[in-house]
């Protein structure tokens, strides 16, 4: 499974993950809000849920998810795939929104949206959804918003747009330019090998890295944005 850094839907995995399992049950129960009535964060959830339901091909996709686990496994294979469906100004976007949200989470929970592991984001599931709610209005219904339309692109095998390495490693030299050598090598080691970063480095490299690529120019920021949503091996 890629373990892409914009691939950060961990939230999106827990989630979908719990509304997987209810609909893949022969008698599918209400999906529970996870925010309570006053959120901000409530109604957002609440349309979320019913765009999900209105997706093609949505039940097939999980009718033989049995438990927990393999549902979320599928919500998380699902909406990683489509996030690299989307359009330029969509990733950009999901990246804007991700610098927003680490800001309200500790190094831990942050570092595990880095590194992509479901497994690990169950455990900072609370920690995750507070970080959501802490987010304006706007930006919670933009987060949910690209979360759809990540899972339709996949389901409906949207198109990947074409990543043309060139362009993207002259983004990367404005981008490193940035950095002192040692955090360039620390951006390169963990943009190739997220899964082995420390909770430091994994860290850094969502809340600085991906915040000084939102200060490029348009161009530079939506390639990145591209860059990022690949899988490691095929940044290089």
């Amino acid at each position: 499974m890629n373990k892409n850094i914009v691939g950060i839907i961990v939230v999106l995995v827990l989630l979908i993950g719990g509304v997987f399992v209810l609909r893949a049950a022969t008698k599918p129960k209400p999906i529970p809000n996870p925010f309570p009535t006053q959120s901000r964060a409530h109604l957002p959830f609440e349309d979320f849920v019913k765009a999900l339901a209105t997706i093609p091909d949505f039940s097939s996709k999980v009718r033989n998810a049995t438990n927990a686990t393999d549902a979320t496994a599928i919500g998380f294979e699902i909406s990683q795939n489509g996030l690299k469906r989307l359009d330029d100004a969509q990733l950009a976007k999901w990246m804007e929104l991700i610098v927003k949200m680490v800001e309200h989470l500790d190094e831990r929970t942050c570092a595990t949206l880095a590194r992509a592991d479901p497994s690990a984001a169950r455990a900072q599931a609370p920690k995750i959804l507070l970080a959501i709610e802490k987010m304006s209005s706007s930006d919670i219904r933009a987060y949910f918003d690209l979360t759809i339309k990540s899972v339709t692109a996949e389901l409906n095998r949207t198109p990947v747009p074409d990543f043309q390495k060139a362009k993207a490693e002259q983004a990367m030299r404005k981008l490193i330019r940035k950095f002192s050598a040692e955090e360039q090598a620390v951006l390169l080691r963990v943009s190739l090998y997220p899964s082995t970063a420390s909770d430091s480095s994994a860290c850094w490299i969502v809340k600085t890295v991906f915040a000084e690529i939102m200060d490029l120019p348009a161009g530079d920021k939506q390639i990145l944005s591209r860059l990022f949503a690949q899988p490691p091996d095929a940044r290089t």
